[in-house]
């Protein structure tokens, strides 16, 4: 089960297209009270970054309303409960990364954890085609495998900020562009393919996708987490984070199921929407816009899109994905079995092609399928799909009839995740698509989340979410307020960047007693500093402080940073090397040393949040 169980949440919500209503149903004036729902943010799929999203803003005293097609909120997480031991099966989502983040957000909710280590399950290769058991041309031992995850990290480790999302510097270098096949020869690392496939399924042919595109999933946070293991619910129901987050969203009014937007009016001054529900049409009237499903353009007819959005949102492709749990498949226990394709490069599977079976419960199987890249949101039927499935188990008890028994396997559940994986080709990465793409952020108080902007994973969407787009929404509907920014990219005219030119009497001098969401900096690595949560990761001074949280340090607190006496390597590297850190005369620092010394805060005063090739010095209104 390795190629699904990171298949991870995005959204599988989709909009519902319409002909155009008249322009005027947009005027609040022209409906009953009751049917008008004024809110702060209208998002759009309650998948897994819509959920979160509307957690964190309700959280943060920004009122939002999350309008989703099914009748529950997940979107790939799914679960289904065998009704002979009443035991759950995730077949969907089914683990997530040891993380901060994922912690406080299951802890929120009451939900305990428990970690696991899916890489150590046992697998047996075989060619579902032919059915015979499949003898790689090379086995690579476990050293090897780390070795080339070791060569991987170290060429990742050029671009930090991937990991926080497709920040593709400028130039883009050619290597990122390039097929995943040509830069594990080039670089070394072809015995870690295989792992890197099995933990980023339905991104299409492997080997020919650009090494940017395999990077939303499998980057530097990914490849750590492989040396703990991972975080699954202990009930091993992922459903239960969802289920609790419906009741308290609905409890609050701002859950809006079996629902989807049939119009919508955008604007520099907020959105108006006309959403179809069960209870009839409402019209949502809200500062901003949050879209959270896939950004194919089929998907998103509704919402009028301008030539810019239509044209970035057009070129892109996508995987395909599908999920189920079957009985009586005659799989043996305790083995993973893999499609291989003995005449394949690394023997993967040609796709279209089930790439991993397994038990999941008692007579009950997990069977993954996927399909080759392609410009079509829905490429095959799940009539289709499902006859495959079967000629595949069928194919291994007739390949193999000494190891599959023959049985007729039926399906319990089937789900279809597409468009899964939005992605473009490496001509687009070189040309500079995912700076057009980032630039679409706040358009027409539009904003978006979800995996088509980070990738296939919850725990990175959910930090994506966090860091990136949801201050920008706090900025959007007035929550705080923007004091100065600069263009990350123009590295020389980005006066925030030098620490010694930051307007020191426009903020309090501090840094917080403890760290926050906003403000932890990453462990020091060869006398190396970034922040974290930072993407570009740039070192911001004073760090930011926590919004509407009091603090009050003592007055001996002191942080000191780094001596900054050259912008440029550091801004060009995204860091300072440093081998001292000088610390600030009682007096104060003087304006060329990055130093501060606290005094008593009672109130927070400003923050320091860093957007999508921009920095941003912002105030807490």
């Amino acid at each position: 089960m390795l190629s699904n169980i990171l298949s991870f949440g995005l959204l599988a919500s989709t909009v519902t297209a319409l002909p155009a209503l008249d322009p005027k149903k947009h005027d609040p004036s022209r409906w009953s009270p009751n049917d008008v729902i004024y809110k702060d943010v209208a998002i759009v799929g309650g998948g897994s970054s819509g959920t979160y999203s509307a957690i964190a803003l309700k959280d943060k005293n920004i009122s939002c309303i999350v309008i989703e097609i099914k009748d529950k909120l997940g979107g790939h997480t799914e679960t289904y409960t065998d009704p002979a031991t009443g035991a759950p099966v995730d077949y969907g989502v089914v683990i997530f990364h040891v993380a901060d983040i994922v912690k406080k957000y299951f802890g929120r909710f009451n939900i305990p954890l428990t970690t696991i280590n899916p890489a150590a399950a046992a697998r047996a290769f075989y060619d579902f085609r032919t059915g015979k058991q499949i003898v790689p041309a090379k086995v690579y031992s476990q050293e090897e495998v780390s070795a080339g995850l070791a060569k991987y990290a170290q060429l990742l480790s050029q671009w930090p900020e991937l990991t926080g999302g497709l920040f593709v510097p400028d130039p883009v270098p050619a290597v990122l562009t390039q097929p995943l096949g040509e830069v594990a020869k080039q670089y070394g690392f072809e015995a870690a393919l295989s792992i890197i496939a099995n933990f980023n399924p339905g991104l299409g042919d492997q080997l020919t996708v650009p090494f940017l595109e395999v990077t939303r999933v499998v980057n530097l946070d990914l490849v750590q987490t492989l040396q703990s293991g991972f975080l699954q619910t202990v009930a091993r129901n992922n459903s239960l984070l969802y289920t609790a987050a419906a009741a308290e969203l609905a409890a609050a009014n701002s859950l809006l199921l079996s629902s989807h937007v049939a119009d919508a009016k955008r604007s520099d001054s907020g959105v108006t929407l006309i959403v179809k529900t069960p209870l009839g049409e409402k019209l949502i009237v809200a500062k901003t816009l949050l879209i959270t499903i896939p950004v194919k353009v089929e998907n998103l007819k509704p919402f009028a899109l301008s030539k810019q959005e239509s044209t970035v949102f057009g070129k892109f492709m996508n995987g395909a994905y599908y999920t189920s749990i079957l009985k009586n498949a005659g799989l043996p226990p305790n083995v993973t079995f893999v499609n291989n394709g003995q005449n394949n490069p690394s023997n993967f599977a040609s796709l279209p092609a089930v790439v991993n079976a397994g038990i999941s419960g008692p007579n009950l199987y997990n069977v993954y399928y996927e399909g080759p890249r392609t410009r079509k949101s829905n490429p095959y039927s799940d009539d289709f799909v499902k006859k495959d499935i079967i000629a595949s188990l069928k194919a291994l008890q007739k390949g193999s009839p000494n190891v599959f028994p023959t049985t007729e396997p039926e399906f319990v559940r089937f789900s279809s995740h597409n468009p899964f994986y939005l992605q473009v080709c490496g001509d687009e990465i070189k040309n500079g698509f995912y700076k057009s793409f980032y630039a679409l952020q706040g358009l027409n108080s539009t904003f978006y989340t979800g995996a088509s902007w980070k990738g296939q994973d919850s725990t990175g969407i959910w930090k994506y979410t966090e860091r990136v787009v949801i201050p920008q929404i706090l900025v959007r509907v007035g929550a705080v307020q923007v004091l100065s920014c600069c263009d990350g990219l123009i590295r020389h005219s980005c006066q925030l960047l030098q620490l010694e030119s930051i307007p020191h009497g426009q903020f309090t001098r501090r840094i917080t007693c403890t760290p926050t969401p906003y403000e932890i900096p990453s462990l020091k690595l060869n006398n190396q500093y970034t922040i974290a949560n930072a993407y570009p990761p740039l070192l911001t001074y004073p760090y930011p402080a926590p919004l509407h949280q009091p603090i009050d340090c003592p007055l001996q607190t002191q942080y000191n940073y780094p001596k900054h006496s050259n912008p440029h390597p550091y801004i060009k590297n995204h860091r300072i090397n440093t081998t001292t850190q000088p610390k600030a005369p009682p007096t104060g620092p003087p304006p060329s040393q990055a130093a501060a010394i606290h005094t008593r805060v009672t109130y927070v005063y400003a923050v320091v949040i860093v957007y999508p090739y921009n920095l941003c010095m912002l105030k807490a209104v």
